[in-house]
């Protein structure tokens, strides 16, 4: 029994799970990728060792490896594509402008935020302490 496909693809299919979720959440996968791409062309390679020697042999046994890496590829790009991209900016900042986000958009601005309260003052008399001065 050889081991092989189970040494090589195995990290191959991590690496591709890997690259799937880093799209999904919109982040780089340059490590991930190289993995894929790295255990692709052993897999190739092995392939093709195995075949026999003539050039339509050798070249249908590269192609499979190839193919499924296009095809992985173009998945990938079909999710990131799909998504629409994070906001750059935080919702909360304002236009340069000045106006807000919903005064520009035509909507009736937010309420102002309630006035401040005034400070309590203290309730015990100064007792004997020169006016200003704290405890």
């Amino acid at each position: 029994m050889s081991w092989w496909p189970l040494l090589v693809d195995g990290p191959w299919l991590v690496a591709s799970l890997a690259v799937l979720r880093a799209a999904l959440h919109q982040r780089r996968a340059v490590h991930s990728w190289a993995v894929v791409v790295l255990f692709l062309a052993l897999a190739m390679l092995l392939c093709v060792l195995q075949a026999p020697r003539t050039l339509a042999d050798t070249s249908s046994a590269a192609l499979p490896g190839l193919a499924s890496l296009i095809c992985f590829q173009q998945v990938v790009r079909q999710i990131t594509l799909s998504r629409p991209p994070r906001r750059a900016v935080p919702r909360h900042r304002q236009p340069p402008d000045g106006r807000t986000a919903s005064s520009a958009s035509g909507q009736a601005p937010p309420p102002h935020p309630r006035p401040s309260r005034p400070r309590v003052q203290n309730t015990v008399p100064n007792r004997g302490r020169p006016a200003g001065t704290r405890p």
